[in-house]
């Protein structure tokens, strides 16, 4: 096999950086931590950018693999518009092109606001009819998913042979971070009385109890799913009903609305239009058993989601109840709809708690809270 000294990689980097700067290619280093987001929230906003701005489809994007795709059908969905270098683990390959990476930064957001070129949609009419009847669903009634993740997708994350570095968010201190899908089951009851089908999406998930769940809905996740179907389904959603789980970015590939519920970290939205809705879990100071401000939740950040934080700081996570949950997801429903009214005192609450947001690390994530949840804890705006 043959070795590359140090100088002769020196001169493949330099050469490489060139095509970068005059725009002929572009590098996407892709994470070591095989993630279903990180793997598309890098890709597909490249392709966007690429898209609206060059007739020639240029540069060409080169994707860095350190790890196994964690989803084939999407990977087979962005080969159409990217080329992949697969490295092993972060090799030589990865260590050479990986720090001509460009990093967008938070303008990126801005990017998946851009239009979806029609050529990229996946399968046809016919295919998601004989998928609906597959799961014995009507055809022409729109269809929600449900997605949240519980202790089994954090264990196949950890015991996965490729994915040699899973970070420390799939430890089992971040448990308590994840909400119970049970909790769900009214607000899905509500949006079936309405019209809409149930979809639970999800990979590695715990198999839905029947007694409970009886045909509310569909258990996608546990008897249908495949990478190819994940893709129809996230393509033709009416909306995501999301329990702080990755299935955001899959829905995202295609603009789909999303709510975004029990979200761990204050005021981050993980929506990428601006018709998401979002609502995060609220803290409780356990020495005083008071609701913290959202202007302290403020500072808190990312550490909320460890349960060492948790302790040391007298801090207990409070998720949302059936009742909240029913209320947003019918918000939802009713904005798609056309139905729902704020009036002049939300969206001064709204403003309220967009200047705390302001000063919070997520300021610029797309997305609008839920207004019943703002209704309900208004006196956490103080």
């Amino acid at each position: 096999m043959m070795t590359l000294t140090r100088i002769q990689i020196q001169i493949l980097r330099v050469l490489v950086g060139a095509l970068v700067r005059i725009q002929l290619i572009q590098i996407v280093a892709l994470s070591t931590k095989g993630r279903l987001t990180m793997f598309i929230e890098r890709i597909e906003p490249e392709i966007r950018l690429r898209s609206s701005v060059s007739r020639w489809r240029l540069p060409w994007i080169i994707c860095i693999e350190p790890c196994k795709s964690p989803n084939a059908a999407v990977r087979e969905y962005f080969s159409r518009s990217v080329f992949f270098v697969r490295s092993a683990g972060p090799g030589l390959i990865y260590r050479l092109l990986a720090p001509l990476s460009m990093r967008r930064g938070k303008k990126i957001l801005d990017i998946w606001e851009y239009p979806i070129d029609k050529s990229r949609s996946v399968g046809s009419r016919s295919d998601l009819v004989s998928l609906l009847e597959l799961l014995g669903l009507p055809v022409n009634a729109p269809f929600v998913l449900l997605s949240t993740r519980d202790a089994r997708y954090y264990r196949a994350i950890r015991e996965s042979f490729d994915c040699r570095r899973p970070g420390p968010e799939v430890a089992e201190e971040t448990m308590v971070r994840n909400p119970e899908i049970d909790t769900y089951l009214l607000a899905c009851r509500t949006l079936r009385a309405r019209g809409y089908s149930i979809i639970r999406i999800g990979v590695d998930q715990t198999p839905l109890r029947e007694s409970l769940w009886g045909d509310t809905v569909v258990d996608y996740a546990t008897y249908f799913r495949t990478p190819e179907r994940d893709l129809l389904l996230s393509q033709s959603a009416s909306f995501l009903l999301n329990g702080g789980s990755g299935a955001w970015s899959l829905v995202a590939l295609f603009n789909r609305p999303q709510l975004n519920t029990n979200l761990y970290v204050p005021f981050w939205s993980r929506a990428v239009t601006t018709e998401s809705l979002f609502s995060h879990q609220l803290q409780r100071d356990l020495a005083t058993g008071r609701l913290r401000s959202f202007r302290a939740m403020a500072a808190t950040g990312w550490s909320a989601a460890y349960e060492p934080f948790l302790t040391r700081s007298g801090i207990e996570l409070v998720k949302h109840s059936p009742s909240e949950l029913s209320a947003m997801a019918c918000e939802m429903a009713d904005r798609l709809e056309g139905r729902f009214k704020e009036t002049a005192h939300d969206l001064r609450c709204h403003d309220r708690f967009n200047e705390i947001r302001r000063h919070s690390m997520h300021f610029q994530d797309r997305g609008r809270i839920s207004t019943v949840f703002l209704r309900e804890h208004e006196d956490l705006l103080s």
